[in-house]
């Protein structure tokens, strides 16, 4: 916000198509791909890491966030309030090496 810079990201809902996604974003080139790919939600996982996996055959799992105490506190005052894992999937394509934290 501050920098005048807003990131550039794309989402798919179950209705989407990721070929048609794929498609309107040039992902046959490589530097037009994405650098991860996010999984919310656990349902279907395997099925929609491998449905994009067709499009990013480079996809390798990266890491799961956890809900942290705040959201599990938010969620305990209002159920409602998703509180979700996010599974991270890095596509080795565009990064090529896994990231290690000093």
């Amino acid at each position: 916000f501050y920098t005048g810079h807003w990131p550039d990201y794309d989402y798919l809902l179950e209705s989407d198509s990721p070929e048609r996604l794929a498609e309107i974003k040039g992902w046959d080139k490589t530097e037009n791909q994405p650098q991860f790919v996010f999984f919310f939600q656990d349902t279907d996982l395997q099925k929609r890491v491998d449905s994009m996996k067709e499009i990013l055959p480079e996809l390798e799992f990266e890491t799961t966030i956890y809900p942290g105490n705040m959201d599990r506190f938010i969620h305990w005052l209002n159920p409602i309030n998703a509180n979700e894992k996010i599974h991270i999937y890095r596509n080795k394509a565009r990064i090529p090496e896994h990231y290690k934290a000093r």
